[in-house]
């Protein structure tokens, strides 16, 4: 006879856990809105007018290089009717290139142009900078990555929830 595994229950949240948890999704989504706002500022300050900071964010996930529109889409969670109107704004404005695939004319594919690239080097160079001053007067020199870690954890928990249910 096969024997069922006990299910285990997970360890209580400390009281910092408990008041932390209810925040937790307000302060991604807020940090995430805070970083459109600082592209949107970089973008400005570099007199880029034609593009809005959700179609930079784009080009940064493309890490320059050659990639279908649907894999963009999975990477980035993004929705699909809204990335193929940015990828059609980019694609007029001279930032990305557009091609359809060779052997499967159903699939499209994007890569940046030098006019995008130079740009995604600028607003790299400006996270840095960022990092580095978030960084100053930290006493842990590894925040930044253990806060990525972190993260991480946390996206890959919510991925394994929604493909395989509760743990």
């Amino acid at each position: 006879m096969v024997e069922k595994p006990v299910p285990q229950t997970p360890p209580p949240l400390s009281s910092a856990g408990d008041a932390v948890l209810p925040d937790l999704p307000r302060v991604i989504e807020r940090l995430h809105r805070r970083f459109l706002d600082v592209l949107r500022a970089e973008l400005t300050r570099q007199g880029v007018r034609d593009l809005a900071p959700v179609q930079m964010l784009l080009l940064l996930n493309m890490d320059a290089a050659e990639v279908a529109v649907q894999e963009l889409i999975d990477r980035g969670s993004y929705l699909r009717a809204q990335t193929f109107y940015n990828i059609k704004k980019m694609v007029e404005h001279g930032y990305l290139e557009q091609t359809r695939s060779k052997t499967d004319r159903r699939i499209v594919q994007i890569r940046p142009t030098k006019k995008s690239q130079g740009l995604c080097e600028t607003i790299r160079t400006r996270q840095r900078e960022l990092a580095v001053e978030f960084l100053r007067g930290e006493d842990r020199p590894d925040a930044l990555e253990q806060a990525h870690r972190v993260l991480r954890r946390l996206e890959r928990t919510w991925d394994d929830y929604l493909r395989y249910g509760r743990p």
